[in-house]
């Protein structure tokens, strides 16, 4: 009985009302189509007398199907049904959006786009690695040679790793929660399934793709393992950075600690020694940046629009539960101070690459030679950081350029929104 009445709800409505539809998107891929609906436009075809009917700007997932399979005895040659298969394929990456409003549309081709960009510039960063990791031992063996300090990466590596990755379990977890209340089960969840719980779950986590196909069992596994696997790309691709980041800016910082003793204790200081080693660490920067770029613009440009899209769907109504509002300021927090923790390891580099300046010149014990004054030109003159396919480097006053980004971004998305309902 409680499988008849599923199958039932199922086919008449993709199985949840859409007023309890989830308005994040997966995590932020929900429909979000109850509050974009236009009552008051009008098209050329209701000027025709006897057809004064308003159109809806985005219609709910039902009716979409609804609409798109015309009785049998329609004309099979009509626009509407040839170019119909068209159409659904194209909405499956966000372009002409009939149910979920213009975000819901674009936020799953933005998530499962960053999956597939991310997976693609890793197998193209795979054969470029092993020469990256050769260059790297060379300026290792370079700067080691002194028997100076060297930097301790092992603990510091595990614990961004560890930070990043329990942050990133705990808020997907919540979000699987989120997406599986049990008010929403038939019989409020009293012997239900893992096939009940399944299909609330990819209902309520990937409406845009069950707008343009029917749900079924096979399709609901596989966007479940696929989910995981694009969730994983995404935090594993800020991991990345942030760790190759604080490799690089550490050896700078090891760099400065050695130059800090050596001007204290008054020693005879081998510059030519000091500048080969800032010549052979910034050398190896603009290497590992001609490799890893396309990642760090990939990841700016993931956060910033998923940045962008969140505080749309917290700045604009809607009925949340109280695990619903946890889940969106959690989830929102931890984009948001993931997306800091990439940009402030990165930009160390840039600041730790220009600490041994005031140094040079500030010291008055330093004797002052042609090496020295190489030195300073060279920290003075050469521009360290990474970027993004060079189209910005990574610095501290990136940070402020991209929060006006968001900003401006933002407002625009608030107008748009705003128009949309009127």
């Amino acid at each position: 009985m409680l499988k008849s009445n599923a199958s039932t709800v199922n086919k008449n409505q993709i199985g949840i009302p859409r007023k309890t539809l989830n308005p994040k998107i997966w995590p932020f891929s929900g429909d979000q189509s109850k509050d974009y609906v236009h009552d008051n436009v009008i098209s050329p075809l209701d000027l025709i007398p006897g057809k004064p009917k308003p159109i809806k700007a985005f219609l709910p997932a039902n009716e979409v199907i609804n609409r798109r399979n015309p009785p049998e005895n329609g004309n099979r040659e009509s626009l509407h049904r040839v170019i119909s298969p068209i159409l659904a394929t194209a909405q499956l990456f966000g372009l002409l959006p009939l149910s979920g409003g213009v975000a819901a549309a674009t936020a799953g081709v933005f998530f499962y786009g960053n999956a597939l960009c991310g997976t693609t510039i890793f197998w193209w960063l795979a054969p470029r690695w092993v020469n990256l990791q050769k260059e790297w031992r060379l300026m290792e063996q370079q700067l080691d040679s002194n028997k100076q300090q060297t930097p301790r990466l092992q603990w510091k590596f595990r614990m961004i790793t560890i930070m990043v990755m329990i942050l990133a379990l705990l808020e997907h977890v919540i979000s699987i929660i989120n997406n599986i209340p049990e008010n929403q089960l038939p019989q409020n969840g009293v012997n239900a399934t893992w096939k009940d719980y399944l299909e609330l779950y990819t209902h309520n986590s990937h409406g845009f793709i069950l707008s343009s196909c029917r749900y079924s069992i096979a399709l609901g596994i596989f966007l479940f393992f696929v989910s995981k696997i694009a969730t994983f790309t995404w935090n594993f691709t800020d991991l990345f950075i942030m760790l190759i980041s604080t490799a690089l800016a550490e050896r700078y910082k090891t760099l400065n600690n050695n130059i800090n003793t050596a001007t204290l204790n008054h020693s005879n200081v081998d510059w030519s020694e000091f500048r080969k080693n800032y010549a052979c660490l910034s050398t190896l920067v603009k290497r590992t940046d001609d490799d890893i770029s396309p990642v760090i613009l990939l990841s700016f440009v993931n956060n910033l629009y998923f940045i962008c899209l969140q505080l749309l769907n917290g700045l604009s109504p809607g009925d949340q539960n109280l695990l619903g509002s946890l889940y969106f300021f959690g989830s929102f927090g931890f984009l948001l101070g993931r997306t800091i923790a990439v940009t402030l390891l990165t930009a160390r580099i840039n600041d730790q690459s220009k600490i041994a300046l005031p140094v040079l010149y500030n010291c008055p014990a330093l004797n002052y030679n042609i090496e020295t004054q190489r030195l300073q030109l060279q920290l003075t003159t050469d521009d360290v950081a990474l970027t993004g396919l060079r189209f910005f480097s990574i610095t501290r006053n990136f940070m402020l350029a991209v929060g006006g980004a968001i900003v401006t971004y933002e407002v625009v998305l608030l107008q748009f929104n705003v128009a949309m309902r009127k």
